[in-house]
């Protein structure tokens, strides 16, 4: 048999070549061109710009509360009072007294050296925030001194409340916006005089807002 083609066979091959060339032809109806996938593209909404501080906002929430003040510190001391020494019903000479009238009470006596036991190193702080106080007033059973330091009231302040029936003390001292509560009393907490609670309000309010 010949190896040569005859023109009619020559013919059926070339027309079976080009059939699967056009199936291949990337310029087929079946396949996008390129002009039409950047259509589609130009047609189809941009994807969403990230935006500084709003990463995972859908997952996060609402926005945190604003913190609640922070709960007053209470330090528990037991006192430290000693059998014959002077107890704290020795103040009442002081009674409507300021600590500068005479005798500075707050740091000399029998005072100063129970508010140095309780108080440890906050006692300087104590000091410096009754540069500006008041008088030591009787509120019931319960005497008590309250004080700021100079130009910053609501800011650093204290009082100090003494129970002469139970020979006891409780101070309130606010300093760097931290409220602490100490005591030496036994057994029940002295309650805080009016005075003392109506400065507490006050101070509440001013480190909410």
């Amino acid at each position: 048999m010949s190896s040569m083609l005859s023109p009619w066979q020559a013919g059926l091959a070339l027309g079976v070549a080009m059939l699967a060339l056009s199936a291949c032809d990337p310029r087929s109806p079946s396949v996008p061109t390129p002009k039409a996938s950047a259509q589609q593209d130009a047609a189809a909404p941009p994807a969403p710009e990230a935006v500084p501080g709003a990463v995972h906002a859908a997952t996060v929430g609402a926005a945190p509360a604003v913190p609640a003040v922070a709960a007053t510190q209470r330090i528990r001391v037991p006192s430290t009072a000693k059998a014959g020494e002077p107890g704290l019903d020795s103040l009442a000479e002081y009674l409507g007294k300021y600590p500068y009238d005479g005798t500075n009470y707050l740091e000399q006596g029998v005072l100063a050296d129970r508010l140095k036991a309780l108080l440890g190193a906050s006692y300087p702080t104590l000091l410096s925030n009754m540069r500006t106080v008041g008088p030591l007033n009787r509120d019931g059973d319960a005497w008590s001194i309250v004080g700021l330091r100079p130009h910053q009231g609501g800011e650093e302040m204290g009082a100090v409340v003494i129970d002469p029936a139970r020979n006891a003390l409780r101070v309130w001292l606010l300093t760097d916006g931290q409220q602490s509560d100490f005591s030496d009393a036994g057994g029940p907490d002295i309650a805080w005089p009016e005075q003392v609670q109506k400065t507490l309000a006050n101070v509440e309010i001013k480190l909410a807002g």
